[in-house]
């Protein structure tokens, strides 16, 4: 894929506007390579550093280049000619955008500053792998994040409605305002609800949103999809790839497990086992065993080390592992 149309993807997808197609065909990009998935959180704090450029002051677009290629780390791969300093207008922007385009990611700003708006963004929570967190909102609804997961609030939360980012999981308890409803995109997938408390499963990785509601009704739905309407004890996923709703048979107790601090496998791949046990232990594990495709049941104890885990999972299997600092690589025995 062309890397100007990659980044064009990339820009649409921290909009919030691509399309079916163009979400699957950046979902297959970050697949293929760890660095991809490197080049599109450049990409992001390219577009972060923009945001965070002040309004009300005069704009030296050379010093504001230089000053986000530093904050990334990088050193310009050559000087900007002398830029005047004027006041900050649309044409000065297409002046900034054109100047910064003979960097090498110039380009960027001049794709970005030539797309329509978008809302800057004013609040981020993150999360590292191996823990959770639990923020307050604004509006007094409070959300627990799992490990490895990211939610972004617009500048417009809290005035005609209530508008966030998510990827990853994350646990909602919403307080009621039948005047601004709270919606949570996550990917191609919106949740819309009033006041209500639900869990939202998100991840990167995968092809599917799924959304568990444990009080009250969220309308869970794409832009162009009304989707389904679900209430207390109720899910469903959304499969990014076909576009399509499904109800799941009830709200599993395995999918709020995280919120006690446990892991719940109920008849679950190996692959995907090791990589929910990368993000709760904060581990890299490396299977060499071939065998991701099995199936497991088994539980996580709040405090279990991972090697009890592990030496259970060595007799269910008959593999064996060893740990090389933060990598656990998983063996088949000999």
């Amino acid at each position: 894929m062309q890397e100007e149309r990659i980044n064009i993807l990339i820009l649409k997808h921290l909009e919030g506007a691509c399309n079916q197609e163009e979400q699957a065909e950046l979902h297959r990009w970050l697949e293929e390579d760890e660095g991809h998935r490197q080049h599109y959180e450049q990409v992001a704090l390219v577009v972060r550093e923009l945001q965070e450029i002040p309004l009300d002051r005069e704009l030296d677009s050379a010093s504001a280049w230089q000053s986000v290629r530093g904050r990334m780390g990088k050193a310009p791969q050559e000087e900007a000619a002398p830029v005047r300093n004027l006041p900050r207008s649309p044409s000065v922007w297409r002046t900034a955008a054109a100047l910064a385009a003979l960097t090498t990611l110039g380009w960027l700003l001049y794709v970005w500053l030539w797309q329509p708006a978008a809302p800057p963004l004013v609040m981020e929570f993150t999360v590292p792998k191996g823990k959770t967190r639990q923020v307050a909102l604004p509006d007094g609804s409070t959300v627990r994040l799992n490990s490895d997961s990211r939610l972004v609030l617009n500048a417009a939360f809290g005035t005609t409605e209530r508008r966030m980012q998510l990827s990853g999981e994350a646990y909602f308890e919403v307080v009621e305002n039948a005047q601004q409803p709270f919606i949570v995109q996550a990917g191609l997938a919106f949740v819309r609800v009033v006041g209500t408390t639900f869990n939202v499963l998100a991840r990167a990785e995968s092809s599917t949103v799924e959304v568990a509601v444990t009080t009250g009704t969220v309308q869970f739905r794409t832009e162009n999809s009304e989707g389904l309407t679900l209430t207390g004890n109720q899910a469903a996923e959304f499969d990014t790839q076909t576009g399509t709703f499904r109800e799941l048979p009830g709200a599993d107790p395995a999918t709020l497990a995280w919120l006690e601090g446990r892991l719940i496998f109920n008849d679950t791949p190996l692959s995907e086992v090791f990589r929910t046990l990368e993000r709760y232990y904060a581990v890299r594990i490396e299977d060499r065993t071939g065998l991701g495709g099995r199936l497991l049941s088994d539980t996580v104890e709040k405090g279990d080390p991972i090697d009890s885990f592990l030496e259970r999972l060595s007799i269910t299997f008959d593999i064996t592992y060893q740990k090389e600092g933060d990598t656990v690589v998983i063996l088949p025995r000999e």
